[in-house]
């Protein structure tokens, strides 16, 4: 039998320093003379890339996006991603796990920015505190200044700040119609989607781990994402069957396993019926 892979995970701890709460790179650092190219991995920390200058492609879970100067990337744990940035590129990646989030963001402000698009286009004048915020943050974790993580924190909020407005305006019109419980009940439920979806498919489990009845949590997904909560958990299974599909070389038989089904046949009829090819065929046709 042949061993089972896993896609990499890049431990924040690992990247930055046992110590260290925030990892800041300036991209003319990294995009010298060449190409820079980041195969395919996860991270267990939050991450943001600021374009200033430059091109190139990122894909996000399978979502191919064409980069450009003013784009801002932000990626939430557990995401799986593939980075390319063309000769002289300019801007900055910043990379900090939950804790050193700024306290007072609130919970579903992160939420709002984390669970939807992956990158925020800017025009050039709109840009302009974000990526002086991220200058500012970058010669802040050059020096060893008292309080120094607090002065980056209060850059970071800044940007996220942006972030949020920037979502609020332009993303979620129907969920601007949502009530904060709502909105703070589907976020929880991504999360466990996330965490427990490999060995949980049932949506009166997951009500119950929530504590509402099946019909309370359908309410809340079908108001705020128009979507029935069976729908939301189908995409889950079928994101991380992409993820296991194309960024591990596992047989079939030990993704319909690792994801919970012990009947490969059902699995692969499920895959088919979704997306419209074999787990085998869309695997293929990647390559």
């Amino acid at each position: 039998m042949i061993a089972k892979k896993t896609i990499p995970v890049r431990q924040f701890s690992e990247v930055s320093g046992p110590f260290s709460e925030f990892r800041v790179i300036n991209l003319s650092d990294i995009v010298g003379s060449s190409l820079l190219h980041q195969q395919v991995h996860r991270h267990d920390f939050y991450f943001m890339m600021i374009m200033s200058k430059g091109e190139g492609e990122h894909i996000i879970d399978f979502n191919p996006i064409q980069i450009k100067a003013g784009d801002v990337f932000f990626m939430r744990p557990g995401q799986v991603h593939e980075l390319m940035l063309s000769v002289g590129s300019e801007g900055f990646i910043l990379e900090f796990p939950a804790i050193s989030l700024p306290k007072d963001f609130t919970n579903s402000a992160l939420k709002s920015i984390s669970w939807h698009n992956n990158v925020f286009s800017f025009d050039t004048k709109s840009l302009v505190p974000i990526l002086q915020s991220a200058r500012n943050i970058y010669t802040e974790s050059l020096g060893d200044h008292p309080q120094k993580n607090e002065v980056i924190k209060l850059h970071l909020h800044l940007i996220l700040i942006e972030l949020y407005r920037k979502e609020i305006a332009e993303n979620q019109p129907q969920e601007q119609k949502s009530d904060a419980f709502s909105l703070e009940q589907l976020y929880l439920f991504q999360e466990l989607l996330e965490t427990n979806i490999r060995h949980e498919k049932s949506v009166q489990e997951y009500a119950q781990l929530m504590n509402l009845t099946p019909y309370q949590l359908n309410s809340i997904t079908r108001s705020t994402l128009n979507k029935s909560v069976s729908t939301l958990i189908n995409e889950q299974v079928l994101l991380e069957a992409k993820r296991l599909l194309l960024c591990t070389p596992n047989q079939i038989n030990q993704i319909a396993f690792e994801l919970g089904y012990e009947d490969v046949s059902y699995f692969t009829r499920f895959f088919k019926k979704h997306v419209g090819s074999s787990p085998a065929r869309f695997r293929q046709n990647f390559k």
